[in-house]
């Protein structure tokens, strides 16, 4: 264990967060300490539709785009890997359209644009364009304060996790699709967003995922089987939730937490650009 100990204590100061941090538009302020992440929120009230909102996510990504300058997109897409996460999902009798922006220039191009007042409707391209007044507009960051308080709690944490899969969630192994929820490909693929994100390389401790998935599995799920259209193409997926029980020490299960308390903000699996992949979690 103190392989990991080591392990965590290098990437201590990369920021992970739990609890939501909302801020108004008007007299908003920063948490002390480096901010690592944005996410906007768009808040729109629920118009009836027989579908669950998470399949608007597409024509909320084609929308982000239409609003960018030509030159914009452009620098979007060299970028090396996605610049953000979407997702479009029921929160009571409202949808909130969110974005996550992993990058500072994704964060000059979209929240400028996203965050000014003038913008003030959401209007999807779909068979039959539909229009969403923007009620309200909320920002989450990210912070390595947070972080540190994450890490260094010395309460003892449950081992049980509950994560909702509140999207189609799908991973990609080896040029597959995994359509189910497995305890390698979940963790595998946030240690990689992790480290892309916040450590900008490809790399991660192969070591340190085989330590994850040796103490922690999915005991129970409740999921079922979806597909998400993507250009009229359907991508097969899962909804539902699982429950993670980790029987590690207090550093494993702290570092689960981070990684799956990341996930709340850069989703999971593939195609999280398209509004894939969004989860919840309850520990």
């Amino acid at each position: 264990m103190q392989y990991l100990l080591n392990s965590l204590y290098l990437n201590l100061w990369a920021p992970l967060l739990k609890i939501p941090r909302y801020f108004s538009l008007a007299g908003s302020f920063y948490l002390k300490g480096m901010k690592a992440l944005d996410r906007i929120s768009l808040i729109c009230k629920e118009e009836y539709t027989e579908q669950p909102a998470y399949t608007l996510g597409p024509y909320f990504q084609k929308w982000i785009m239409a609003q960018l300058p030509s030159d914009s997109v452009t620098v979007l897409k060299h970028l090396k890997k996605e610049a953000f996460s979407i997702s479009a999902l029921n929160v009571g009798n409202k949808i909130y359209f969110s974005i996550t922006l992993f990058t500072e220039e994704a964060s000059k191009l979209i929240g400028a644009i996203l965050l000014d007042s003038s913008c003030q409707e959401i209007i999807l391209d779909m068979d039959q364009e539909r229009h969403f007044i923007i009620k309200s507009k909320k920002i989450q960051y990210l912070t390595t304060m947070v972080l540190k308080n994450i890490y260094y709690q010395s309460d003892a944490l449950f081992p049980l996790f509950i994560l909702h899969f509140r999207s189609p969630t799908v991973f990609d192994r080896h040029g597959e699709y995994v359509f189910f929820p497995d305890t390698q490909a979940l963790f595998q693929n946030l240690m990689e967003q992790y480290s892309f994100i916040l450590d900008r390389t490809e790399q991660i401790d192969g070591k340190l995922l085989k330590e994850i998935c040796e103490y922690t599995e999915i005991t129970t799920y409740c999921v079922s089987f979806t597909s998400y259209l993507v250009n009229n193409v359907p991508i097969p997926g899962f909804i539902g939730e699982v429950r993670i029980n980790c029987q590690g020490n207090q550093v494993l299960r702290n570092y689960i937490a981070m990684l799956l308390l990341f996930a709340e903000y850069t989703g999971v699996g593939i195609f999280t650009d398209l509004g894939m992949g969004a989860v919840s979690l309850e520990f």
